[in-house]
């Protein structure tokens, strides 16, 4: 989603070229933070509302042998 919304950064600042360099920065710090703390969130949320369940991991292939 960030690349898209970097594609469109970079599309607005081509057709409008006055667009303030200060607006800029602000929207690339925004995409910035929304790509670190929007999985954390997400994470939290699924955690929080009991969704998700202790699994067990499932084996590689070489582990499996490994202990045979």
């Amino acid at each position: 989603m960030s690349s898209i919304a970097l594609v469109l950064l970079s599309n607005t600042q081509t057709l409008y070229s006055g667009l303030d360099a200060q607006l800029t920065g602000t929207l690339l710090a925004t995409i910035l933070l929304m790509q670190l703390f929007g999985p954390l969130a997400t994470q939290t949320a699924i955690k929080g509302f009991g969704e998700a369940q202790g699994a067990e991991p499932i084996p590689l292939l070489a582990d499996s042998e490994a202990v045979k």
